[in-house]
């Protein structure tokens, strides 16, 4: 039977039933049911003003004083009729054993109980049926005891002798509703959780498909370059092996590099060893990708842990690494004697300059000369005494004003921007730089062209 009121969670109806009244024992749509013109002549008014319930409430009423008891069952008489599936228990350990066996939708426990108190029994069901509503009812009003109790987990907390049937209704209405939203939101969590999990496994599923090719790729590349060393050496290639990123491509401080050139490679290199140093670089830095790619589906980050950084090194690495696609445009490339080292991770510092290089040279850019500066800006306010600042320039037609905050929003690009690209480049800046305190902004008093201008912390100590 649906209704309990016993200190043993299998007794049998009595009172309980009784207090409700002959309707209350069957559910909404039992075929069992009397028929309304057999029921007394006043249920009929009684059904049809009490609120529709779409579905029959289940509760759990903890109470040791029967006349309390009592009033809480007319009330819900009252207020739910037959939709409402009622246990009574006396004690806190009574309500665990009810609820183990029958499952509630909102219990309603006095504060003051014979083995515990109704804080204790409200932990308690939060923590083995949390989607269950609790409210608690006290004999008079106490701001401390409500405080624990919606700490604990009750929904709602009432004064027994301020409560009316409207008012007990409405708490078990809004308890309900908020238990109901709260176990949707856990089950999106534990959606989400699980979506998480499979795409987890996806990514690395393929980063170690990928890792496998990326070793044969790189055997295949490194056989093909043993076999073409005499061919290299024939051409004046050096005896040594080639460095995996060429060095010294700028030590003549403040010259000019012309990126479809040969000048960012050693001179001392042939064209065939040149490319052969190009390719080892892109793979390599593409095995990085995939590293923190991995990395990011193993621990939802990337390495940025901060460190010394010469910027100078890692822009002459970004320009070697990125020389076909400045050739293929035409770039000329101006960087400064005067690049300063930063406090950042090397790894994210380099795919902050790749992007402004990239960003620039597809985007940016005179059709017939194109040019991108790379230089140091002075600090000109006190607050800018902790980071270097850096300036990347282009020579193309600018950034309208009201585009220089929208391009920073992932996946946003100019109406004119060139089909290459994701609209991503600038976000991925900003998120890095701001991570280490910095900031990335176009400067609005450029005349011409485009200038954005970064931050990055200076070195601690220097």
């Amino acid at each position: 039977m649906p209704t309990t009121n016993s200190k043993t969670p299998d007794s049998a109806l009595s009172r309980t039933a009784a207090l409700r009244g002959p309707h209350s024992r069957f559910a909404p749509n039992d075929s069992t049911a009397p028929d309304a013109a057999l029921l007394p002549a006043d249920i009929g008014p009684r059904i049809a003003a009490q609120p529709i319930i779409e579905q029959p409430m289940r509760v759990l009423l903890v109470d040791e004083q029967p006349q309390d008891v009592d009033r809480w069952l007319a009330m819900l008489e009252e207020r739910f009729g037959g939709r409402a599936r009622t246990h009574v228990a006396h004690t806190a350990a009574e309500a665990l054993e009810i609820l183990a066996r029958h499952p509630a939708d909102v219990v309603l426990t006095e504060y003051r109980l014979p083995d515990a108190d109704g804080l204790g029994l409200i932990a308690s069901i939060a923590a083995r049926h949390p989607e269950v509503a609790t409210i608690l009812i006290t004999a008079h009003g106490n701001e401390a005891v409500a405080a624990n109790a919606l700490k604990f987990g009750a929904r709602d907390y009432l004064v027994s002798a301020e409560i009316d049937a409207a008012a007990l209704e409405r708490s078990i209405l809004q308890a309900t509703n908020k238990a109901a939203l709260a176990r949707q939101q856990s089950q999106r969590l534990e959606q989400l959780e699980q979506s998480r999990h499979e795409m987890d496994q996806i990514v690395r599923s393929l980063s170690h498909d990928m890792s496998a090719m990326f070793m044969l790729l790189d055997h295949s590349f490194q056989r093909l370059k043993d076999a073409a060393d005499p061919i290299a050496t024939k051409i004046g290639a050096a005896d040594q092996p080639p460095p995996l990123r060429p060095a010294g491509a700028l030590a003549n401080a403040g010259r000019q590099s012309e990126a479809h050139a040969e000048a960012a490679s050693p001179s001392n290199v042939g064209p065939l060893t040149q490319q052969f140093a190009h390719v080892e670089a892109c793979l390599r830095e593409s095995k990085r990708f995939l590293d923190d790619l991995t990395t990011v589906a193993r621990t939802g980050t990337v390495h940025m842990e901060p460190a010394r950084v010469e910027l100078a090194s890692v822009v002459e690495e970004v320009l070697f690494e990125q020389r076909e696609m400045l050739a293929e445009r035409k770039v000329h490339v101006d960087v400064a004697a005067d690049l300063p080292a930063v406090w950042c991770n090397p790894l994210r510092a380099k795919q902050v300059l790749t992007n402004m290089v990239r960003n620039a040279a597809r985007h940016g850019c005179d059709a017939h000369e194109p040019r991108i500066t790379i230089a140091r800006r002075a600090q000109s306010e006190p607050a800018e005494t902790a980071f270097e600042w850096i300036t990347v320039y282009d020579n193309g037609p600018g950034i309208p004003a009201e585009s220089r905050e929208e391009i920073f929003k992932p996946g946003r690009r100019l109406a004119d921007a060139h089909p290459d690209g994701s609209g991503m480049g600038l976000s991925i800046v900003r998120k890095i730089v701001q991570y280490y305190g910095g900031q990335v902004s176009v400067d609005a008093n450029c005349g011409s062209g485009t200038t954005f201008v970064l931050s990055l912390p200076k070195v601690i100590g220097a």
